[in-house]
């Protein structure tokens, strides 16, 4: 059974946060409602909100798989049009309020460097209240992995200039300098990941007669080494179209890490410029993904599986019941005792963490003691079988192996079937 976009859209963006499962007891995803909870994946901010200029919206970030990024929208894309209505002059409020009419998809015109005016379907992905999905599940056993569930405010600097008007509407195609000097590995590196994020865009990297020139550069100011990336036009190579330049840490590796770091974000403004610090949410979320959405009031009970998803594929399908996943049974099936069972877990293996943290769940795992991590998860009394979600990773399976063997109950049968979970990383940068 496929996901509908159904008519009842609560909020902008809404995806369910569970967070720690010890909450999970009191929260709205257990009362019964004729809504559906939907979210549509983007993150905006206004341009010129509150001056005199008239303001609009341009998209920050998309997450990733989510219905944004499945209809074809990047960051820097400018919003000019929201199912008919123009978008300038608009409140984020305003705008709010036109994303989340209760409408099955939403038709965006959209401004973006390399394609011009385009119109593009926003389709918001939405799920019964009670429904359970496994990016929601992840963050709720956060403590078996944190690596990969983890929230994080950070701020980076960035110095953003701009010496000559250009229509970016009308750039096509873009080509980089030759890279020289001692920092050629740096630049290499770089140049690769910026084609990728201009590419996604609709930009095309082309070497003869390009519209636009990249160059990266690293200089050494008072405060240390600064990576700096222009564009400028071939025909007035003197004029800087675009800049954005931010300090380097110390250590060629360090410079290369960071770099590959702060490109992304650095280019979430572009073309436009941005504040100087950039304060922005990092969100980590990586797990194993089947497709099957969970049943919060009989967490055994499958209520939908995503069409196309390896769930979907292997056989799995609304109504079966799940017994067990990878021998593991799936008992208790009650959010209470289940997260009873998951705070007693955290609690009894904290010795295995390997520093502090403002919640036990946050700390990491002590390699050498990946072993007794896995014992402790084989345990029945712990009901860890949503471990299965962070399969891949060699305190909860010793094995490269990820394949899921699930055994449900369908129409009073037992069956078994294999799956091949896909690793999803959904790890997105949002600016504030």
């Amino acid at each position: 059974m496929m996901r509908k976009p159904y008519h009842c859209l609560r909020s902008l963006g809404t995806a369910l946060t569970l967070l720690l499962l010890p909450s999970l007891s009191s929260s709205p995803l257990l009362a019964q409602s004729s809504e559906n909870v939907c979210r549509i994946g983007l993150h905006y901010k206004v341009l010129g909100e509150g001056t005199n200029s008239k303001s609009i919206p341009v998209l920050t970030a998309v997450q990733p798989f989510g219905p944004a990024a499945v209809g074809g929208f990047f960051p820097g894309d400018l919003i000019t049009q929201i199912d008919g209505v123009p978008t300038t002059g608009l409140t984020k409020q305003q705008i709010s309020e036109l994303l989340v009419r209760p409408v099955g998809e939403h038709l965006l015109t959209i401004v973006r460097i390399g394609s011009g005016t385009t119109a593009r379907i926003l389709r918001p992905s939405c799920k019964a209240p009670y429904a359970l999905t496994e990016r929601e599940l992840a963050t709720a056993f956060s403590g078996y992995s944190p690596m990969d569930q983890a929230k994080q405010q950070r701020t980076l600097s960035f110095y953003f200039e701009s010496s000559a008007p250009f229509d970016w509407s009308q750039a096509k195609t873009f080509a980089f300098a030759p890279s020289e000097g001692e920092h050629r590995d740096l630049y290499d590196i770089v140049y690769g990941q910026i084609a990728g994020l201009l590419e996604a865009r609709g930009l095309t990297q082309q070497a003869s007669g390009p519209d636009l020139i990249l160059e990266c550069s690293r200089s050494e100011a008072g405060g240390g080494a600064r990576l700096t990336l222009q564009v400028t036009s071939p025909s007035k190579p003197n004029q800087t179209l675009w800049s954005g330049t931010s300090s380097l840490p110390k250590g060629t590796k360090e410079a290369h890490l960071y770099a590959r770091q702060v490109i992304p974000v650095m280019l979430q403004s572009f073309p436009f410029l941005a504040s100087s610090q950039a304060n922005y949410t990092e969100e980590t979320s990586r797990y194993l993904y089947t497709g099957i959405l969970y049943d919060s009031r009989d967490l055994s009970r499958i209520v939908d599986v995503e069409e196309g998803s390896p769930a979907f594929t292997a056989g799995l399908r609304v109504g079966d019941k799940v017994l067990r996943i990878n021998g593991k049974p799936l008992s208790p099936t009650t959010v209470r005792e289940l997260s009873s069972r998951y705070r007693n877990f955290l609690d009894e293996t904290y010795r295995y963490r390997s520093a502090e943290a403002v919640r036990p769940e946050q700390a990491p795992w002590k390699s050498s003691d990946y072993g007794s991590i896995r014992k402790a998860l084989e345990k029945d009394k712990y009901a860890s079988i949503f471990s299965y979600l962070f399969f891949f990773r060699p305190y909860i399976n010793e094995t490269e192996q990820t394949e899921l063997i699930f055994e449900i109950e369908r129409r009073g049968e037992t069956y078994t079937l294999n799956l091949a979970p896909v690793l999803r990383d959904e790890t997105v940068f949002i600016p504030q």
